[in-house]
């Protein structure tokens, strides 16, 4: 069974833009961080389907704009950049891009409509999400076919919203004759480098106690959608100090006490180390000229 990739926490709300419009997707966009002003992982899951025809094939999504909660900063000057083009991506697939410059990954179903061609109708792909000024970069690879399809494209980044297009890819009718997206659950990680964050959460959490994530949904035909999805969010916890950025609570600080001062100890000595931090670290290895040195683990309060 594949493995969803939307937390418990998730709401669902849907918000029809006209009296009476039957909804063609679901849509969940989640920060997994709940303090304001805090690095975060962001999750989404996006379920399209014919209101009509619910077994069959969707309507073809043109463009996908998602729109961070004001105040969401996204700095893509953190991960590493890839600059490799789309053919150059298609071509050589992940390793066009440099490892550090992977931001996540996830999946996607495509719908094609054709039924007992030489692929199965839904085509399904591994997605991995590549980082690049001001553009987060799709490469998906197929997992149900021989030989394997990978695509790839660069969607743009402008102040928390990213904007995504759909190529126009041949399918068959209905409910129209191009391919459609039929299930995507993508992942954003968690990345934090020099102090500064991938994505931050807002610095502010009103009394709703929640944040709330918004993706437009353009179709082929004309149709527009719009549907809101609300994050959980803790105004009892602020940020360090607003005007600094996040601290990287990956690398614990450590503190030394006792021992020479400086160049070379003319006897023995005794060295305290301690973690003046809280960190998911529970124990700690100590090493003297490559030779590892006993000691002790200690359980985290």
């Amino acid at each position: 069974m594949r493995k969803a990739l939307v937390p418990a926490i998730a709401i669902l709300l849907w918000l029809p833009v006209t009296a009476g419009a039957q909804q063609r997707q679901t849509f969940t966009g989640t920060f997994t961080a709940q303090a304001p002003g805090s690095p975060t992982a962001f999750i989404e899951a996006i379920d399209y389907a014919n209101p009509d025809d619910p077994q069959g094939k969707p309507y073809s999504v043109h463009r996908v704009v998602l729109r961070m909660h004001p105040g969401t900063a996204v700095d893509t000057s953190v991960p590493e950049q890839c600059k490799a083009t789309p053919d150059q991506i298609t071509q050589r697939g992940k390793d066009a891009c440099p490892a550090e410059s992977r931001v996540g990954g996830g999946e996607v179903d495509v719908d094609t409509g054709f039924e007992g061609g030489p692929f199965p109708r839904v085509i399904e792909s591994d997605v991995t999400l590549f980082n690049d000024e001001g553009q987060l970069i799709l490469f998906t690879e197929s997992t149900n076919t021989s030989p394997k399809i990978r695509t790839s494209s660069r969607g743009p980044i402008d102040d928390a919203t990213f904007t995504t297009e759909v190529p126009p890819l041949p399918g068959s009718p209905p409910p129209d004759s191009f391919t459609a997206i039929k299930r995507v659950r993508l992942q954003l990680d968690r990345i934090v480098s020099g102090g500064r964050a991938y994505i931050t959460t807002p610095r502010t959490c009103d009394q709703t106690r929640r944040w709330t994530n918004t993706a437009t949904f353009t179709y082929r035909d004309g149709a527009t959608q719009t549907v809101e999805s609300p994050t959980p969010c803790n105004p009892g916890t602020a940020p360090r100090d607003p005007g600094s950025a996040p601290r990287d609570r990956t690398k614990p600080r450590i503190r030394l006490g006792g021992g020479p001062r400086r160049g070379c100890a003319p006897r023995s000595f005794r060295l305290q180390v301690r973690i003046v931090e809280q960190s998911a670290l529970r124990r700690a290895a100590l090493y003297l000229d490559g030779r590892k040195l006993p000691n002790e683990t200690r359980h985290a309060l």
